[in-house]
């Protein structure tokens, strides 16, 4: 009898180690009340351990103390019908998997009547229901739609769709989105290309016109999948793309910001304190407030010009109001370089008046010693351009840029590198200046572009460059397939992601200005303040930003 007694004490050891916890055994309700929560938690504990067959266990045993517990409700039910049929398809028990999530369906359909009888208004717990019910008519139409019965699944998505959209709220978008992105998937694979279409464009919207957004994998996928749709459609045009051709010099590396940034609560004070309230700013605020930190960054305390009314130079940022403080973006304001920049002007004024006598002296040596057109000569007119440029006197530097630029073409021609720089700064001053706080600039490069108040706001989520660029390649797209006014939505979502992912002083986003104005030329957005004639006037001041501020960089922060 000795083999009988090892197999007894093997198979005793078994059942000890596998057996859940100690809640497997549950005589009365009250004890089922505790075992079936109980079992819930252990079993939640060991997936996060990818511990399957304990897990199993433990949702078996919830599952039987939940029916026995008189206390639970249908909802209760409904709960562990799930966890135990999730577990099991991880495990490729497909059919007892299925079987149970239509009894969680099931289950959940009944509660949900039963809570409609008792009124009109919908409950807490009827929206809780319904919520529960979207999620398992998601769960069980993967799983059809994985096995290859599409129009069982068909079934559930479209159940699921319309249970979120009649019980549709803002806080609810993302639930919406993801059911209407899983139906269109599922209609592409049917051939209904052109419902699945509409979907994938509702559902978007849905996410793009969100106050916030939990991430951006939802938008992600739903744009890669409407990509994927349209680059399989016949008929499409070439057209050239100006980001495309941006794209191909290989430059977004450079870009100072790429991703969108929260405006900061000491951001939000400093404004509130230190910009004046006028109707145009208030009307602008909610848009340039987000990309504060690129859209006209303060400068470091060497150059910083926080003008005060009566001080010299004021230009764009100096009030008439007498007093006030200057109106600025205070993207990456600290409390100590905001005080240092009422005294920045005079130490700057110092500074530059004691460059230009050096420069005076250097040029008149030059030139007694080495010839007037000497390239000597041209380096430090240069560089006296430079600081008048940074005083604001744009004439003057111009005068000193014409001549640095005819000695440069006598003697190096007209494609060298210094030729170049310097017929680029002065097409820049001659385009409409170098905002130095003069008073001869034709074209404010530090105001915002008249598209700002136009184009609408998306979730922070989704400020990122990558994100922009694919919905511009996807306006593009829907351009050439000759979709226009689809093409219209997707340029002004495209524009307004560049801008806040980017600033406005990049060639990005001046190229996407000028794909967006090429198709308004076309087709006209009907009910919109935007037209072409305005984008093309916006890229032309975006463009000068970027040469400007590629200048800057180029001349290693002396103009800032």
């Amino acid at each position: 009898m000795a083999w009988y007694r090892v197999l007894k004490f093997k198979a005793l050891a078994l059942v000890t180690l596998t057996a859940p916890i100690v809640f497997t055994v549950t005589a009365t309700p009250g004890q089922a009340a505790l075992g079936w929560q109980a079992g819930l938690q252990e079993g939640e504990r060991r997936l996060t351990r990818q511990e399957l067959e304990p897990a199993e266990a433990c949702f078996r045993q919830a599952l039987r103390d939940v029916r026995k517990d008189k206390s639970a409700s249908l909802n209760d039910l409904a709960l562990c019908q799930e966890r135990l049929a999730m577990i099991l398809y991880k495990q490729d028990e497909r059919e007892e998997a299925v079987k149970l999530y239509r009894q969680s369906i099931a289950t959940l359909e009944k509660a949900l009547t039963l809570d409609k009888d008792k009124g009109k208004d919908k409950s807490k717990d009827a929206k809780a229901i319904d919520g529960a019910l979207v999620s398992r008519y998601l769960a069980l139409g993967n799983i059809l739609e994985f096995d290859g019965e599409f129009k069982q699944a068909r079934s559930f998505y479209e159940k699921a769709e319309a249970l979120a959209a009649s019980d549709f709220e803002k806080s609810d978008q993302e639930r919406l989105a993801l059911c209407r992105q899983r139906l269109a998937a599922l209609l592409v694979k049917l051939g209904e290309k052109a419902k699945a279409e509409e979907l994938y464009f509702s559902a978007l919207k849905l996410l793009l016109t969100a106050a916030k957004l939990s991430s951006a994998t939802l938008a992600e996928t739903i744009l890669a999948d409407y990509q994927d749709l349209l680059e399989k459609e016949e008929g499409r045009k070439n057209l050239a793309s100006h980001v495309q051709a941006e794209l191909l010099k290989d430059r977004v590396g450079a870009l100072p910001k790429k991703s969108g940034i929260a405006a900061s609560h000491f951001d939000k004070e400093v404004r509130s304190r230190f910009v004046a309230p006028t109707a145009e700013s208030s009307e602008r605020l909610p848009l340039r407030g987000l990309p504060a930190a690129t859209d006209s960054t303060i400068a470091p305390s060497s150059s910083l010009e926080l003008g005060v009314t009566g001080g010299a130079g004021g230009g764009l940022n100096t009030l008439n109001t007498p007093g006030t403080l200057s109106s600025v973006a205070v993207g990456s304001v600290s409390a100590e370089n905001l005080g240092a920049s009422l005294t920045a002007k005079p130490t700057l004024a110092l500074i530059n008046q004691q460059r230009r006598d050096f420069y005076e002296r250097m040029i008149a040596i030059d030139i007694k010693s080495l010839g007037a057109d000497h390239p000597s000569v041209a380096r430090d007119l240069y560089g006296l351009a430079v600081i008048e440029i940074s005083d604001g006197n744009n004439e003057a530097a111009r005068q000193l840029l014409q001549r640095t630029l005819k000695i440069y073409e006598k003697v190096y021609g007209e494609d060298a590198s210094l030729t170049q720089r310097s017929r680029n700064l002065l097409e820049v001053i001659n385009a409409g200046g170098v905002d130095g706080g003069g008073a001869n600039n034709g074209l404010a490069l530090d105001a915002a572009p008249a598209f700002v108040d136009k184009v609408p706001i998306l979730p922070l989520a989704l400020q990122k460059l990558d994100f922009a660029l694919r919905l511009n390649y996807l306006a593009a797209l829907a351009y050439s397939l000759g979709r226009l006014e689809r093409a219209n939505q997707f340029y002004l979502w495209a524009l307004s992601d560049t801008y806040l992912t980017t600033g406005d002083r990049n060639m990005l986003l001046a190229a996407t200005l000028k794909d967006f104005a090429r198709l308004l030329k076309q087709a006209p957005a009907a009910g919109s303040s935007l037209t072409s004639e305005s984008l093309e006037s916006d890229a032309q001041l975006v463009a000068q930003k970027a040469r400007r501020n590629s200048l800057i960089e180029s001349e290693n922060g002396v103009l800032r």
